[in-house]
């Protein structure tokens, strides 16, 4: 890869992966960290997965050229306009041109409203009055998908993000809980209940906090 080529790359994962694009839960662990002292503590993280990956069976390198040509050009697209109300069934999109062309579009479409059709299947068995929250960020299919995913659960009717970014960029309220990371870096509540139980947290966080102990609490009856 040329030295030119390396550099847009970079430039475009700075991009694409701003210092905002995490989950709210990580600044409040990070305040809690500074606000009791432990924010300089050595720490380690590991990354890694469970699994090796399948083989990816042989192409004929040919493939691999005529995917390089293909384009749009020859694709048309007809739907109805957003935010209108349709019946199952109904085809709220046609994608029509050379069948390897929109074939290659189906799940990059498939993906935008599913979110949105998932989230509304979830705000129904729900009802109106329980307050939904979205937390995929971390196992979302990369930074773009995570944004996108952020905004469609909201379009379909969660009521707020972890997302920073999205946040910062839809206007999608956010809140959190916390990671089993920030809880494990604790080796007993008699470490971190004095420092919780004296701390007056102002109005505006209280939404957070109580996210946070409804889910302690639901961790905790589940196990």
């Amino acid at each position: 890869m040329r030295e030119e080529e390396v550099a847009l790359l970079e430039r475009s994962v700075r991009t694409r992966v701003p210092p905002l694009l995490t989950d709210l839960y990580h600044f409040s662990m990070v305040y809690a960290y500074w606000s009791s002292g432990r924010h300089r503590e050595p720490a380690a993280f590991e990354l890694f997965f469970r699994d090796n990956p399948r083989e990816v069976p042989a192409v004929d390198p040919a493939f691999f050229h005529y995917l390089r040509e293909l384009d749009c050009s020859g694709v048309t697209l007809r739907a109805v306009p957003e935010a209108t109300v349709v019946f199952a069934r109904v085809p709220l999109m046609e994608v029509a041109g050379p069948l390897a062309v929109v074939q290659l579009l189906e799940t990059s479409l498939l993906c935008l409203v599913n979110y949105a059709s998932n989230a509304a299947r979830f705000r129904l068995a729900a009802g109106p009055n329980k307050m939904l929250l979205e937390l995929g960020l971390r196992r979302a299919q990369g930074p773009d998908g995570g944004l996108t995913a952020s905004r469609y659960t909201h379009i379909g009717g969660f009521d707020m993000t972890s997302n920073v970014q999205a946040g910062f960029l839809f206007g999608i309220p956010v809140a959190g809980t916390m990671a089993h990371s920030y809880v494990t870096s604790f080796s007993s509540l008699e470490e971190v209940w004095p420092q919780l139980a004296n701390r007056k947290l102002p109005s505006a966080e209280a939404p957070l906090r109580m996210s946070a102990i409804s889910l302690w609490s639901f961790s905790d009856s589940a196990t």
